[in-house]
């Protein structure tokens, strides 16, 4: 414990002490993460980036002055890559929901997006024609849409990337965006 307390006090100092930290603990959190996404939804870059996320949180976390350490650092870090391990799997099974949902096929009436399998679908065609054109006309709209549909960014996501003042704003931004692909849409007809 007292190596470990040493090994903050030299991370606190400088920065670049935290790569024994990394190199410490990977090996023995990355095969954790293994063992623990038994269902094998993570890549190996995935698992890398959730241990070196978790790093990057205990630094973040020892960086505060009081920060009492009540276990190893190995133990901390760990704890920390179960719990970051538990967002991505939860977060990879949502966007896998969505894309299930969103199969690319849209329907004019409300641009809601159906789970169906005709990719050559002539509506969707329409849609991706009027985004074509969205895009070439140099608006925010194409941008938002995009984002949207395609990216999955929630209203606070799209609120933060364009920097609109609330989300008030980007309801409104985004309806009027969708009436407006509906209406090039429907004149593509």
């Amino acid at each position: 414990m007292d190596e470990d307390l040493q090994v903050i006090e030299n991370i606190r100092r400088n920065e670049l002490y935290l790569g024994v930290v990394f190199e410490k603990n990977k090996d023995k959190c990355i095969n954790f993460l293994r063992k623990k996404d038994t269902e094998n939804k993570l890549n190996e870059d995935d698992l890398l980036n959730i241990f070196s996320e978790s790093v990057y949180l205990f630094y973040k976390k020892i960086a505060i002055e009081n920060f009492v350490l009540s276990s190893s650092i190995s133990t901390f870090v760990t704890a920390i890559c179960k719990m970051s391990l538990i967002n991505a799997l939860r977060n990879k099974e949502r966007k896998t929901k969505k894309k299930i949902k969103i199969k690319e096929v849209v329907n004019l009436e409300n641009l809601s997006i159906r789970a169906e399998d005709e990719i050559n679908d002539e509506p969707y065609n329409r849609i991706s024609r009027a985004l074509e054109l969205m895009r070439n006309a140099n608006g925010i709209c194409y941008e938002l849409l995009t984002k949207a549909i395609y990216e999955f960014y929630s209203n606070e996501d799209l609120k933060n990337h364009f920097e609109f003042p609330n989300m008030g704003v980007v309801t409104t931004r985004k309806n009027r965006c969708k009436n407006k692909l509906r209406t090039i849409a429907l004149q593509l007809i």
